[in-house]
């Protein structure tokens, strides 16, 4: 069986994590800032470094308690029971915090504490407790909470609330808490932090930028580990295998915009499967034939999974097969096999034979009464907003990370690898195709010069055409004038 290459990532995040913030001091205010929130795109293993150093601090004594969001799976989706399941660890890992919680709970008489508000629940699941403790000995390290995928939650209009709350821990000296939050970049999320990290309380660290090389060489290094074994495994004769070229296109695929573990992952899942035999000299060969350029990573990584399984098939059986992954997706709790047949009204041996031909991306478990998961969100994000995968305008597109850099520093290479041929004509000529369709200007038009009006920019800049930006906004104030005042007024 392949095990998981143990990533440095993690430890170095650990490391860079105690050494600023765990120092041994007296003062409490010496310990820095109290949350630390890590964030980066899908895929980019934020789950993976919180599920590491919650292993890590447990081991230690130092881990006062989790939450890992989960989208679809209840009781992981919501808030409804975020305090509770918080309030039940800090019982088993602060002394004397059960008496406390005892007696807070008691104090509630009848009333089922989860019909509560959130403010009320944090109060006497949380909070009250911690208060009542005697204060313990200062000279030891703070013990952290970990919450995991707060962009997963489902009642994002919740987010600014709790951490509001959270951050009221600020004020217990009976024990010393951080906490390390891990989310995707989200814009209820972002709203949610901006107080505390205006205030210091904060620390916000991009795990895809500041660790972009560390996050590089590890991917490298688990291809390598990963493909040693399968050729072990397999028995596969070449030598070198995968030749040098491949295994770099390999990394290059898997690390380019954004060094994503999921793409390795997902890619080596296609390549072997002890349970279902494959060539993986030509599963190999298949993937990169279908990882064209100019993709996203995204695609790189479904596309070849579900050109497998939908171009084998035509017709009826295709459609069923869409239907069938759709259901995967919008489920709202996870069903076993047998449950997902029945609700589909589907033959039993044709959903076992795709769920074989999935395995790179589900987790499917040996016993059929279980339920089937998503491997990783990103999947979902794929089938469900295909649009918003591909190759988006964002800030720093070509990943030069110097806002100073002068145009004529960056590589024409750089350039064309990160703004494909289709990106680029959009960017040039959106507003003439606008111009000619001769029609009103209307929310879309708003809605994306509101939030990419600097990346289109930009781009245009990249490519040498910044005064044709200028033409196009000139043309599409003559535009606005005639048919929305909104937008004129906006790029007025």
């Amino acid at each position: 069986m392949l095990k998981d290459h143990p990533i440095t990532l993690p430890a170095v995040l650990e490391a860079r994590y105690d050494s600023r913030d765990y120092q041994d001091s007296p003062s409490y205010d010496d310990f820095g800032e109290p949350f630390f929130w890590l964030v980066g795109p899908a895929g980019t293993g934020k789950s993976t470094v919180a599920r590491t150093i919650t292993d890590s601090w447990a081991e230690q004594k130092r881990l006062a308690a989790g939450y890992f969001f989960k989208r679809g799976e209840k009781g992981r989706n919501d808030t409804s029971r975020f305090f509770a399941t918080i309030a039940v660890q800090l019982a088993d890992t602060i002394p004397y915090f059960q008496e406390h919680l005892r007696r807070s709970i008691d104090s509630l008489g009848t009333d089922e504490i989860g019909e509560r508000g959130l403010e009320t629940q944090f109060d006497k699941l949380i909070m009250g407790p911690l208060m009542a403790l005697v204060s313990v000995n200062m000279s030891q390290p703070p013990m952290v909470i970990i919450i995991d995928a707060l962009d997963e939650c489902e009642r994002p209009e919740h987010l600014s609330q709790i951490i509001k709350l959270l951050d009221k821990l600020r004020d217990i000296h009976a024990v010393r808490l951080r906490i390390l939050f891990t989310s995707r970049s989200a814009p209820e999320v972002n709203k949610a932090f901006e107080p505390l990290i205006d205030h210091k309380n904060a620390r916000k660290l991009e795990l895809h930028r500041v660790f972009f090389e560390d996050t590089k060489t590890d991917i490298q290094t688990f291809l390598m580990v990963r493909f040693a074994e399968i050729k072990t495994s397999r028995d596969v004769q070449q030598d070198p295998w995968p030749d040098v070229e491949d295994l770099t296109r390999m990394v290059q695929l898997a690390t380019s915009p954004e060094p994503l573990f999921i793409y390795a992952a997902t890619l080596c899942r296609f390549v072997y499967d002890e349970k279902r035999p494959s060539n993986p000299k030509k599963q190999l060969k298949l993937w990169l034939k279908q990882c064209e350029e100019g993709k996203s990573q995204l695609h790189q990584i479904y596309d070849p999974i579900l050109r497998q399984i939908l171009l084998s098939d035509e017709g009826a059986e295709s459609d069923q097969q869409l239907q069938f992954l759709g259901a995967l997706v919008l489920l709202a709790t996870p069903l076993s096999a047998a449950s997902l047949t029945a609700l589909l009204n589907m033959d039993i041996d044709d959903v076992k034979w795709w769920l074989r031909e999935l395995h790179a991306v589900l987790d499917i478990p040996s016993e059929s009464h279980r339920p089937i998961r998503l491997l990783h969100k990103s999947f979902s994000d794929f089938l469900l907003h295909p649009d918003d995968t591909g190759n988006r305008l964002r800030r720093d597109i070509c990943d030069i990370r110097r806002p100073a850099v002068l145009r004529d520093e960056i590589d024409k290479e750089v350039v064309d690898t990160h703004i494909p041929v289709d990106l680029r004509y959009a960017c040039l000529y959106w507003v003439y195709h606008l111009q000619q369709s001769e029609g009103s200007l209307g929310d879309d038009v708003y809605v994306f010069l509101t939030t990419h009006l600097l990346h289109w920019l930009e781009v245009l800049g990249l490519l040498g055409n910044a005064w044709d930006g200028v033409a196009a906004i000139q043309q599409l104030v003559k535009m606005c004038q005639v048919s929305s005042g909104v937008i004129a007024l906006y790029l007025g």
